[in-house]
């Protein structure tokens, strides 16, 4: 299992354009995807366990909503340490991801490695409604362990 790509959330800081970064998700690939968050002040980690690999982008929004911005009507099956959506909630999540969507305040920046699922799914990240959440990219990395 490997980290594949790191997403630093955190929100605009008004007085310069820096982020005010308060969570690190990671996206941990291997025999099966997880999101890793930890809480950058509290330390606390939780873990969300995309059902299907073409998921793995769409349910990062969902993650930082119930787990970040907060979710006051998500089920608590998708509010605990450790979640696993099955894939009959694939219409609920994306209705919960589009509440961080939507949020002016906040910042995503995404850095993925060239083997991350995640460089695929890059418009299912990078897609905001006017207004909304500000996605960065960094370039992508490419392996070059030798």
């Amino acid at each position: 299992m490997a980290t594949t790509a790191t997403v630093l959330i955190g929100t605009d800081n008004l007085y310069s354009e820096d982020i005010s970064a308060t969570h690190l998700a990671r996206l941990v690939e291997g025999d099966r995807a997880v999101w890793v968050l930890t809480d950058l002040t509290s330390g606390e980690v939780a873990r969300w366990f995309p059902h299907r690999p073409e998921r793995i982008g769409p349910d990062l929004w969902a993650f930082i909503t119930t787990h970040v911005i907060g979710a006051p009507n998500a089920p608590a099956a998708l509010t605990g340490p450790v979640v696993r959506p099955s894939g009959d909630v694939d219409a609920d999540l994306d209705t919960i991801g589009g509440v961080t969507r939507s949020h002016p305040n906040v910042v995503l920046l995404v850095t993925t490695l060239g083997s991350s699922t995640l460089a695929g799914q890059r418009q299912a990240i990078a897609t905001v409604p006017a207004g909304g959440a500000n996605v960065l990219w960094a370039a992508t990395a490419q392996s070059q362990i030798s």
